[in-house]
């Protein structure tokens, strides 16, 4: 059985993975907490995406980490890819996030010109 973590814990960003001290490799969700300390409740808020066993992993994010692109991705039986993306953000001192359709969503730049036009309204799941 894994060990639960309540409080955050130092993680190494290297090689483009995330790593514990003792040298573990983290999840994603537990990058968005731990390294970017994103509150558990709006890590699951894409949570149409997390009951259709979408798999989350994270594409950018800047170097105040303030902005983390993140891809949820399934795949059906035939091997076709689908799912989509969230920018998890931190708006006004508080953070959110904000579900964007794959198409508009290439960078955390492009993300957040979308989520601009429509008034930081994240796309209906």
């Amino acid at each position: 059985m894994r060990k639960q973590r309540t409080e955050p814990q130092s993680l190494e960003h290297r090689d483009g993975r995330f790593y514990y001290a003792d040298g573990k490799q983290s999840g994603a969700q537990e990058v968005l907490y731990h390294y970017f300390n994103i509150p558990i409740p709006v890590i699951a808020e894409p949570v149409g995406w997390y009951a259709y066993h979408r798999k989350p992993s994270i594409v950018e994010f800047n170097a105040v980490r303030d902005r983390v692109l993140v891809d949820f991705s399934a795949y059906s039986w035939r091997g076709d890819a689908f799912g989509g993306r969230c920018l998890y953000a931190m708006v006004d001192t508080k953070w959110g996030a904000y579900t964007i359709r794959p198409n508009r969503s290439e960078s955390i730049a492009t993300a957040e010109e979308w989520l601009e036009k429509r008034g930081w309204e994240g796309w209906d799941l």
